[in-house]
């Protein structure tokens, strides 16, 4: 799993970092990921030194366990609290509340609390301040889906790709 991440960006690290310590701290849930990874990669693994064909789209589409574990250990970092965006646009961007961004304002969406908060999460665990490993294997959402329930990539059509 390490070497699809060293060589990404500083942030990416940090969410990298998460995971690992994450598994760290419940390594009673290494042997379930480990079997997962060896019933989608079976014998191909590694057929050779060096090689990584067995890594696809679809093949990694299919640790699900290994994906639920990254969107909570996310999820659940207190180091990602905050998603910031801009005004760039010529003109204030008016809210619902009335509340006006002038253009070349910063703002600080507070995705902590959306995180937390049981009527954005729907699902049948609850307890949003502990880390469930498997929570979003009932709900199908995957680390990279964005919306009102995570927001640690952003949201709307600004959303980190």
């Amino acid at each position: 799993m390490l070497w699809l991440f060293f060589p990404s960006i500083a942030p990416v690290n940090e969410l990298i970092s998460s995971v690992l310590h994450r598994l760290l701290r419940h390594q009673e849930i290494m042997n379930e990921l480990i079997n997962e990874q060896s019933e989608v990669f079976g014998d191909h693994l590694y057929p050779d030194a060096g090689s990584t064909d067995c890594f696809t789209i679809e093949s990694v589409r299919k640790l699900v366990k290994l994906d639920s574990v990254c969107r909570e250990s996310f999820r659940t970092n207190k180091g990602f609290t905050a998603t910031d965006r801009t005004n760039v646009g010529g003109e204030s961007v008016i809210l619902s509340n009335g509340v006006a961004i002038p253009p070349g304002q910063d703002v600080l969406l507070n995705s902590w609390i959306n995180h937390q908060d049981s009527k954005l999460q729907r699902d049948n665990i609850g307890n949003y301040e502990k880390f469930e490993p498997f929570r979003h294997l009932e709900t199908n959402h995957r680390v990279t889906r964005t919306g009102d329930d995570f927001m640690l990539f952003g949201v709307g059509k600004h959303v980190c790709p």
